[in-house]
């Protein structure tokens, strides 16, 4: 994970009025000409499918902000090209078979 914050210029998230409906989820405010500057100045930020994934966040002092979400899962670790062969197999069970008659 890439520790660096992309923060979203034109584009800000605001406290919701405790008064809201509860299907109320928060409110954003957009400076057209910033974040159509910013979105452009970083296209490279796009995923496979064509978008730039985004958080809204708390600081620490309790200000509200968006940044770009760099999680990326992580790929499977590569397969080993490491050969066994029977004499690396422990020939004794690590526990003991029931006999069958």
């Amino acid at each position: 994970m890439n520790n660096e914050i992309i923060y979203v210029d034109g584009l800000y998230s605001n406290e919701v009025s405790e008064k809201a409906p509860e299907w109320i989820l928060g409110s954003l405010s957009i400076q057209p000409m910033k974040l159509a500057t910013w979105l452009q100045a970083n296209q490279k930020l796009q995923n496979e499918k064509g978008y730039i994934r985004l958080i809204v966040k708390k600081s620490k002092d309790g200000k509200r902000y968006i940044s770009v979400d760099t999680w990326k899962k992580e790929s499977p670790a590569p397969v080993s090209d490491v050969q066994y062969s029977l004499q690396d197999i422990d020939p004794q069970p690590a526990f003991d078979l029931p006999e069958f008659n």
